[in-house]
């Protein structure tokens, strides 16, 4: 080798894919058989490189129900099960990876199987540590949760998951930062019907016993109330109730009570006032339902039941 010249040596190795910890190369120059290097000082040189995984995660989410209350629909109160999966396309195992998945406030946790695979899953911090190596290649290259919840009568129902850390370089995102647009990145957001349980309640009161005989007779005023109850546990919008009063009454005024809400209670009450017209309509309007099928006929001077399709006498 002339004096004062530089050569330079390549050398092309293929890593190990499972290869982990520190790369160290070291060179040491060996003078010729007879040669004096006065300073064999400089004469190896180390480099050491740390070995960095690459594996490509990606992260997909779904989500089955179970139609607690037969509606057909998922609404609140059903029992739904979110499906988390982390997917490795390579090309090295995936080492420590965890993936935040916090449940928003209109579920209520049940339970998760992250032990299933060897994992953990705090419901407090929504990560889920998946404990297991991930494989670069099928068919060991993915990794499942699966949270149970109960689904609550409102709040926020879109559920965000992404890839909070790994050992590994990921060449097309970067865990934890939340950009929707990465394949580390993904959401559901399960359409929820609101669910109002409606029932209504009529009575009717004698308000003006004109002829002072203390019974219900022709020219008397009635007041039929409706009490409308909302027990959720959702808000009940656009409700219309049906009232027409029957033949033998002629309408005398009309009330409305504001509703009001009271621990998700909701009563609107109306009131209407008729006046009884004739005995004819009379018999046939009196009548009500009551329990085991039967009906009730009221006169002014005797109160019988009978059966429906009976004739009143």
């Amino acid at each position: 080798m002339p004096k004062d010249t530089t050569v330079t040596y390549t050398v092309t190795g293929t890593l190990d894919p499972n290869a982990t910890g520190t790369l160290t190369n070291i060179a040491t120059v060996l003078p010729a058989s007879g040669d004096l290097d006065p300073n064999t000082g400089n004469n190896t040189a180390i480099d050491s490189d740390p070995i960095v995984p690459v594996s490509d995660l990606s992260l997909a989410k779904t989500f089955t129900f179970t139609d607690l209350d037969g509606s057909g629909t998922l609404t609140p109160g059903d029992r739904i099960v979110f499906a988390l999966t982390v997917t490795n396309s390579g090309p090295n195992p995936a080492h420590n990876v965890t993936v935040e998945d916090l449940l928003p406030n209109g579920y209520s946790y049940v339970s998760d199987d992250a032990a299933v695979s060897g994992g953990t899953y705090s419901q407090g911090t929504g990560l889920w540590t998946v404990g297991s190596t991930i494989d670069g290649t099928a068919p060991n290259n993915t990794a499942v949760l699966h949270i149970t919840a109960i689904v609550g009568p409102g709040g926020t129902y879109t559920n965000v998951a992404q890839v909070a850390s790994s050992d590994s370089f990921d060449p097309d995102s970067t865990p934890d930062n939340d950009v929707p647009g990465e394949d580390d990145f993904a959401t559901v957001t399960p359409i929820v019907q609101p669910k109002s349980d409606l029932s209504l309640d009529k009575i009717m009161a004698l308000t003006s016993n004109l002829d002072g005989n203390g019974i219900l007779s022709i020219g008397d005023r009635v007041t039929f109330t409706l009490t409308l109850h909302n027990l959720g546990p959702n808000d009940a919008a656009n409700v219309h109730v049906k009232d027409v009063l029957r033949p033998g009454y002629s309408f005398f005024s009309y009330h409305r009570q504001p509703g009001h809400v009271r621990q998700r209670r909701l009563e609107r009450r109306h009131r209407h006032r008729a006046v009884l017209a004739d005995a004819e309509h009379r018999r046939d309007c009196c009548r009500r339902p009551t329990r085991h099928g039967l009906h009730q006929l009221r006169t002014g001077f005797r109160l019988r039941q009978f059966r429906p399709g009976q004739h009143a006498q």
